[in-house]
């Protein structure tokens, strides 16, 4: 007996179909798609809907096999879908987002069969699962584990549809609970820019982490403040490369961290100003590094800042901040006329470390994606192939979020164990870590108290690893 063909469910609130479909009779089903690629990507992008994003020309038109760029100005014609109107020939394609005032429902388009873009889309789907970059035995065991995971999808949506929040936010959460009800919608996949690993979890509202079944043994070991200590780690990288080369001799075969393949994805007159800024510097800016280096691995650097600033801001605040100085360009050209983004907070961090604030700027003045996309790498290499092959190997099968490892209760222990050793061999140091359950439940003391314990009995050298 064949086997029934599995519908496909298109992101495309039930109010923007209806806009579709009053202004367009042919090929409606490519306009879904393309307005479903879009709000995807939003999803992909923590859920921001209404901020523009650029769009896959190319795969879309493996989809609905036309050019989609007509289309694309069909939609935005009748006002379905807007653009930032930024367009730079070779440096920056116009970026889009569905018209805010049209995400009013919570409904899903399901391509069935008859769809002319069904068989596309079942290529597609079956590309994701089975070619995933999992080569590795360690990933398609992980693949297998996540596969399995059980979530409550009617007490999630039922969460969502009665939750204070946006109907564009609405909207996403509902579709990213739409793509854990199908193993065939489920992805488990390496990034391409970044090599993080980018599942249905890294994307999941945080609030409804709590309808995973078995939430509450689940452990999140989370690395606190990961994008400034992995900036720490490279700086810290460096100088012992530099010292080592001022000293004539070559790193130790102990010496395991990949620093120049990180820092090889960068262009090379930035490779050379960055290596001479730590030539030229002098006892005062390694003052600032060594302090700064003690605030990010202790995870008390948004604390500092926050008492720094008089706490004239919230902890949420400066974690914004943080990301405007990491994320932005150094400066935005418009009209002949160049101005900074973000400039009092690039301004506020500057007068905290500005050797550091140095440094950031440096290594994004080719592009602002650079320094973003080198740490993520590092966090990756570190997170996912050290760490997460370690725990597999320890018959330990790990769950992530990026910078958090999650795994069983019973296995919590152990995992931090593995997991401080790892920073501890690589960088000399173990950081700080927020360790709770996956819908960011505290742990009793006793829980946390056995976790650490076990960790620091285990090895003399780790007597001091903090959370």
């Amino acid at each position: 007996m064949m086997k029934p063909k599995t519908n496909f469910t298109l992101f495309l609130p039930d109010s923007v179909r209806k806009v579709i479909d009053l202004y367009f009779t042919r090929n409606r089903d490519a306009y879904y798609y393309i307005v479903h690629c879009i709000l995807l990507k939003a999803l992909q992008n923590g859920n921001k809907t209404n901020k523009f994003f650029p769009v896959n020309m190319a795969k879309i038109e493996k989809i609905i096999r036309r050019r989609p760029v007509p289309l694309l100005k069909d939609l935005k014609d009748v006002n379905i879908i807007q653009n930032d109107g930024s367009y730079m020939p070779h440096l920056k394609s116009l970026h889009y987002r569905v018209n805010p005032k049209l995400l009013l429902a919570s409904d899903f388009f399901v391509v069935t069969p008859q769809s002319y873009i069904y068989n596309q889309l079942n290529g597609l789907y079956t590309k994701k699962n089975t070619n995933r970059d999992l080569k590795k035995s360690y990933l398609k065991i992980m693949y297998s584990h996540f596969l399995k995971l059980k979530f409550d999808c009617m007490s999630a949506i039922k969460f969502t549809n009665t939750a204070e929040i946006t109907n564009d936010k609405r909207c996403a959460y509902l579709y990213s609970i739409e793509l854990l009800k199908s193993k065939n919608t489920r992805y488990f996949k390496r990034n391409k820019t970044n090599t993080r690993l980018d599942t249905n979890l890294t994307n999941l509202y945080k609030p409804l982490r709590k309808f995973i079944i078995g939430s509450d043994n689940l452990i999140s070991i989370d690395l606190r403040n990961s994008q400034p200590l992995f900036l720490t780690i490279l700086i810290l990288e460096t100088t012992k490369m530099i010292n080592y080369k001022h000293q004539g001799e070559t790193l130790p075969l102990c010496f395991t961290f990949p620093l120049s393949d990180f820092l090889s994805c960068l262009d090379n007159s930035v490779i050379r100003d960055f290596y001479k800024f730590f030539n030229f510097a002098d006892f005062n800016v390694f003052e600032e590094f060594i302090n700064f280096a003690n605030l990010t691995f202790s995870g008390t650097l948004y604390s500092y800042m926050l008492n720094l600033f008089g706490n004239r801001y919230s902890k949420d605040r400066i974690k914004e901040i943080m990301f405007e100085i990491f994320y932005s360009k150094n400066i935005i050209q418009r009209k002949n006329k160049g101005f900074i983004p973000y400039a009092r907070s690039k301004r506020l961090f500057a007068s905290a470390f500005p050797n550091v604030y140095k440094i950031v700027h440096l290594l994004k003045q080719k592009s602002n994606s650079d320094l973003a996309n080198m740490l993520s790498k590092m966090e990756a290499y570190v997170m996912i192939d050290i760490i997460c092959e370690k725990l597999v190997s320890n018959d330990i099968v790990p769950l992530t979020i990026h910078d958090s490892i999650i795994v069983d209760k019973k296995d919590a222990a152990e995992a931090y164990k593995i997991i401080a050793e790892t920073f501890l061999t690589l960088f000399d140091r173990v950081p700080s870590f927020s360790i709770e359950t996956i819908a960011g439940e505290k742990l009793s003391d006793t829980d946390l108290h056995h976790i650490l314990n076990f960790a620091q009995n285990s090895n003399a050298k780790n007597a001091n690893m903090p959370i």
